[in-house]
């Protein structure tokens, strides 16, 4: 009975929250990336340009960041470096998105 299985996805009042910053241009792909992450008790945050993702980067904390590459007015790449600069930024997991077109 009881195995850790039973208890995936279930909050704990010991556990704090991870708080993540979800970068993407593509709006019906952040909105699927936030519905997923949220139904597993992470709170999720969203910028969907390079000038609004730089603006929450450098007001809030996040535990992490998902980063798209391409933005609208920047280079994701540009954000990532940003966030190297600071002692707060120093503990943020960061992972990157390249969309890529089939035919």
């Amino acid at each position: 009975g009881g195995g850790r299985a039973a208890d995936y996805g279930r909050k704990h009042p010991y556990v704090t929250e991870m708080k993540l910053l979800i970068i993407e241009d593509e709006r019906e792909l952040s909105a699927s990336i936030v519905a997923y992450l949220s139904s597993e008790n992470y709170v999720c945050e969203q910028a969907f340009t390079y000038a609004e993702a730089l603006e929450k980067v450098g007001l809030y904390d996040y535990n992490c960041v998902l980063l798209d590459l391409m933005l609208p007015g920047g280079n994701g790449l540009d954000i990532l470096r940003e966030t190297g600069t600071g002692h707060r930024k120093s503990r943020m997991r960061i992972s990157w998105m390249e969309s890529e077109l089939l035919i």
